[in-house]
């Protein structure tokens, strides 16, 4: 399901610090209030994909979501802003290394 970015902004989530500004991709470090836990709050930029390219790019992120392991970063939500970003939030790792 693709939840409106102004709901999850308001209502679950905080983003203040940015640690990341790529040319594509822009990372925030965030709060997510319901479950009391650090994320990242992640902006793609998809402006130069063909609108085919971006819903098949959102039904992918879809089916990332449903993933459920101990060793992948859990994406909690997922949706387009506007017809040029896209925005998914990730768990917050701090410390250690993919490795551990």
């Amino acid at each position: 399901m693709v939840i409106l970015a102004e709901y999850f902004n308001i209502f679950n989530y905080k983003y203040e610090e940015k640690l990341t500004n790529e040319t594509h991709h822009t990372s925030y470090l965030g709060v997510d209030h319901d479950r009391g836990r650090d994320i990242i709050w992640n902006i793609i930029d998809i402006s130069n994909l063909p609108e085919n390219n971006k819903k098949n790019l959102l039904l992918e992120f879809e089916k990332l979501k449903q993933l459920q392991h101990e060793n992948i970063n859990l994406i909690s939500g997922v949706w387009k802003r506007n017809s040029d970003q896209l925005v998914f939030i990730t768990d917050c790792f701090v410390g250690g290394s993919i490795r551990q």
